[in-house]
């Protein structure tokens, strides 16, 4: 049968995907002391039913970043067995860990070295989302040539796009359903555009970064409702049953009137590109954005965000006033802070604190914490207690697992999508998602200013990172600078 070749120390779902597919797994055994690939027991390995190769760069388990000169190697030994044997043999890049390097270390692009490349990549990594099925796969042009020869799958040519427009190309392409996750910043105009011509649509959050884009959803979400569209955004813990369990009895009131509230996401430093060669200002921003403000609207909004939709989502308050700070202290690009410090009033008076971080090397906890007049609730255990300390309701997980198959909250959410389309009945998550982003956004603005921020303020505000002309090339990078609170003696 077909035979595809793995290099061992290997991720072990690796046999179970090829396994699956009527194939043959092959294993290729590495250097002994470098863990790098041992090229000469690779070529003896291959032979005329291997089909494929997959490589993995950053390797899992073993951390070790292949070098351009094993690369080089490997890609001459599949150039030379394909002509040999007369058909192509396909290297799939599993790709998830590329930014999950440290000290410069290269991790040389495979599509530079053979065409036959297949690069599959994963944002749940670099992102520190696990479990989420969202990403891409990307082919050379002259690869769909070869997939269309060998195999009779043809990638259209109307159906491949490319530019700051070519959402639209993609939403009049006759989709039902479309899958926004372009950097965060351009989210409003593709939900506009999706909504304008009736398509339902999932926004990965933030679904907002700044006012102008906060405004442009809220009215979007009501044009989605009339049209009895789906819209799901990706906050994810709205379908994840033991949030929604704890929601159920929050809202029954078994902790009472809500009093306050904590929440959390203090993680290790995400992923960062340093400029290569030949990128222009815009590109080496887009390839970088999680650590430009204009693209993500920085962590609090572009990460944490998670964690404040989940207070105002238990509690059903809204923020009225932010107060906080925030610095920078080891990011290595962009403009954003790598910490944020908010206290958050909401309209009653009530107030809940809110702290993130991407600093390697610090304590790490992402959680929420809700207080009542009558006991808490807590996502690290998913549990409520009373006032005295006594675990009144404790999420049952095992009773999750017996009565349903899928658990995964990143499937659920576009389950919960697909069912309602099927079903024909609308869903508006845009809403509530855009008032926790525009929540972050005044935290990230009082942080920037030194300022006590109102919710009037902001949400009227003419704020819009925006750039007034989108193409590749030179930008003002004076207007991209980390903000300094607060005036100089």
């Amino acid at each position: 049968g077909e035979e595809c070749i793995v290099f061992a120390p290997f991720f072990t779902e690796y046999r179970v995907f090829i396994e699956n597919a009527q194939g043959k797994v092959v294993i290729s055994t590495p250097c002994e002391k470098t863990f790098q690939i041992d090229v000469n027991d690779f070529e003896e390995k291959i032979n005329e039913n291997t089909k494929a190769v997959i490589m993995n760069s950053p390797n899992n388990p073993s951390g070790v970043v292949y070098s351009e000169e094993t690369i080089k190697a490997v890609c001459q030994v599949l150039s030379k067995k394909e002509k040999e044997y007369g058909h192509p043999i396909y290297l799939i890049a599993d790709e998830p860990y590329r930014e999950l390097v440290f000290d410069g270390v290269p991790v040389p692009y495979l599509m530079n070295y053979y065409d036959n490349t297949i690069v599959c990549y994963s944002y749940s990594k670099a992102l520190s989302l696990p479990g989420e099925r969202i990403g891409y796969i990307a082919v050379l042009e002259k690869l769909r040539a070869n997939i269309k020869e060998n195999y009779g799958q043809e990638v259209p040519e109307e159906n491949c796009f490319i530019g700051f427009d070519s959402y639209k190309n993609v939403i009049d392409a006759g989709v039902d359903y479309v899958i926004c996750t372009a950097p965060p910043v351009f989210r409003p105009d593709h939900f506009k555009y999706a909504t304008e011509k009736g398509v339902h649509s999932f926004l990965e959050k933030p679904i907002a970064v700044d006012p102008k884009g906060y405004r442009t959803v809220m009215a979007t979400a009501r044009q989605a409702k009339a049209k009895n569209l789906v819209v799901v955004c990706g906050t994810q813990r709205h379908h994840q049953r033991p949030y929604v369990q704890a929601y159920e009895k929050i809202s029954q009131g078994m902790i009472g009137e809500i009093t306050g509230g904590n929440v959390y996401w203090n993680q290790g430093m995400l992923w960062y590109k340093n400029r290569e060669k030949g990128w222009s200002d815009m590109e080496w921003m887009i390839r970088d954005w999680v650590n430009w403000k204009w693209l993500s609207g920085d962590h609090i909004v572009e990460q944490h965000v998670h964690n404040i939709d989940v207070f105002l989502w238990m509690s059903g308050l809204k923020v009225a006033k932010a107060t906080g700070f925030g610095a920078r202290h080891r990011r290595i690009t962009g403009d954003q802070y790598d910490m944020f410090s908010i206290d958050f009033e909401c309209e009653n008076g009530v107030h809940f604190h809110s702290m993130c971080r991407q600093i390697d090397g610090c304590s790490n906890m992402v959680a929420e914490e809700v207080f009542g007049t009558k006991g808490s609730w807590n996502s690290r255990d998913h549990e409520i207690k009373d006032l005295q300390g006594n675990v009144i309701w404790k999420y049952d997980k095992e009773a999750e697992e017996a009565l349903f198959e899928q658990h995964n909250p990143y499937v659920l959410e576009h389950v919960d999508a697909i069912n309602h389309i099927r079903k024909g009945e609308g869903l508006d998550e845009a809403t509530d998602c855009a008032v926790s982003c525009l929540a972050g956004i005044m935290g990230r603005e009082s942080a920037y200013t030194g300022n006590t921020v109102t919710w009037d303020e902001m949400s009227q505000s003419d704020l819009d990172y925006m750039p007034a002309e989108l193409k590749i090339g030179p930008m003002d990078m004076s207007d991209y600078v980390v903000k300094t609170p607060g005036t100089a003696k």
